[in-house]
């Protein structure tokens, strides 16, 4: 796979459907392979949008597999109603783990926990009826390929490493070797970035405007940026509810063309979201239903349009609820660190490190449309940045 120099790409815009850059999509990689075992994903939400991560290319991989992102699914009645099958498992080591070669030929419902180990063993100690499922193990026949990053030990492989084996051992079926395609792609374009564009881009000695940054501008009449809450209980193991999308804006930065739209949670409101959305709870509870949101979100976005948001926190809720999104995403606080040379961890943070006003709004204003007035700002101050500007 060519991967196309810095300098030559047309934007940083994502697909969302492998979540990599439009110019470095796996989509063309991604096979479709059919499977007697049913692949469940559970995955840690710090975990949904890592660059390097591969539980999405795995999903995407093997036909009738879901991902479920989250910390606690004991109120998820699809994972729940999954793991009370007869044939259920959990692919995760431990001393009275079966080994899968034992399986060999014998498909099962297969959960597997996306993240870090730390945060694998979380999920498990939040959910007990996960932890409670049979358990099997692998022995990975070779190393990690994960050359751009270093495994904690030599047994260790990546999500889609593991999964691709222990598939072709349940299924008894050599195919699920296919899956290590968009992993090996994925890896070498990190790989050839770091030694072949970089290296070209650190060798000009113009000073030249960063193509994501240039995209804002150039894609304005496109632009649509958003922001979202969520009815987001807190990751300890009181954890009562999945994270479910109550609150979304957005506006149109051409035009000004607004939506913004209460969806009712279908679980239970954690104790403190109503004081931190800026929402009463009669309004979150008397929400349009998640079906009626995707309509209308529907209706707003245009196929060409190209959505711009801090972190892809507020757009992952909304796919959750079904909503299909345009295949261009821009994330503003990558491209915002990158305008800077230095990370911002809050929006809020922006104005005071970019060196313009924040934006006035009317008393009483909700969190997220304080969150998109501030998304909106940032825009426009990349939109109108120059290498001069940077720091400043």
């Amino acid at each position: 796979m060519r991967v196309t120099p810095l300098d030559e790409q047309p934007t940083r815009a994502r697909c969302y459907r492998c979540h990599r850059p439009e110019a470095f999509c796996l989509c063309a990689t991604i096979p479709s392979l059919s499977s007697r075992s049913r692949l469940v994903l559970l995955q840690h939400p710090r975990e949904e949008f890592v660059a390097i991560g591969t539980a999405r290319l795995a999903a995407l991989s093997v036909e009738g597999a879901t991902r479920h992102v989250g910390v606690s699914f004991e109120g998820d009645a699809e994972v729940r109603a999954l793991a009370a099958r007869q044939d259920a498992c959990l692919l995760f080591p431990s001393e009275d783990a079966t080994p899968v070669e034992a399986l060999r030929g014998q498909p099962h419902t297969l959960f597997v926990v996306d993240g870090t180990w730390s945060l694998a063993k979380k999920l498990l100690r939040v959910n007990p009826f996960l932890a409670a499922l049979p358990r099997v193990a692998f022995t990975p026949p070779a190393p990690s390929r994960y050359r751009i990053r270093k495994e904690p030990s030599a047994e260790c492989v990546s999500t889609i490493e593991a999964v691709a084996h222990v598939l072709s051992v349940l299924d008894d079926d050599p195919r699920f070797a296919a899956m290590l395609a968009p992993f090996d792609a994925l890896i070498d374009a990190q790989v050839r970035f770091k030694h072949e564009v970089r290296a070209s881009r650190h060798a000009k000695k113009e000073r030249r405007v960063p193509r994501e940054i240039a995209a804002i501008g150039e894609r304005w009449e496109r632009l649509v940026c958003v922001s979202g809450e969520a009815n987001a209980w807190p990751y300890r193991g009181l954890v009562e509810s999945p994270c479910e999308l109550i609150s979304f804006v957005a506006e149109r930065a051409a035009t000004g063309e607004r939506l913004s739209v209460v969806v009712r949670p279908s679980h239970p409101l954690a104790p403190l979201t109503a004081q931190h959305t800026g929402l009463s709870e009669r309004e979150i509870l008397s929400g349009t239903e998640p079906e009626d949101f995707v309509a209308r979100l529907g209706a707003f976005l245009r196929a060409d349009d190209v959505v711009a948001s801090w972190g892809f926190h507020a757009l992952g809720r909304a796919r959750a609820c079904g909503a299909t999104l345009p295949g261009a995403l821009i994330d503003l606080r990558r491209v915002t660190t990158t305008a800077l040379g230095r990370k911002i961890g809050h929006l809020v943070d922006v104005p005071g490190a970019a060196g313009f006003a924040p934006p006035s709004l009317p008393e009483g204003s909700r969190r997220a449309e304080r969150r998109l007035a501030l998304s909106m700002a940032t825009a426009r101050w990349l939109r109108d940045w120059t290498p001069r500007a940077r720091g400043g």
